[in-house]
């Protein structure tokens, strides 16, 4: 995959939390796009800097990191549970 359609896929993706902000017509979609981006990926972070002490860290990939965009904290926990279970 070449660096121009992962950017494009990005930027998707960011157009896309935009617009699902502003028809829920919340104040300030672009800063709550952005605010949701910086959860997500900051758990999945977090996730992978306590698996030094609690043995569950997850793969930092292009998968791993888009369910963390688009769903947040709930993406990131749900991807721990699976990690566990399977």
């Amino acid at each position: 995959m070449s660096i121009f359609s992962i950017i494009l896929i990005i930027v998707g993706i960011f157009i896309a939390l935009i617009s699902i902000q502003a028809i829920f017509r919340t104040e300030k979609p672009l800063k709550k796009a952005f605010w949701g981006i910086f959860k997500g990926v900051a758990v999945l972070i977090a996730v992978n800097i306590s698996g030094i002490f609690t043995g569950v860290t997850l793969p930092i990939s292009l998968l791993s990191l888009a369910i963390s965009i688009l769903a947040g904290i709930p993406g990131v926990t749900a991807l721990v549970i699976l990690d566990m279970i399977f």
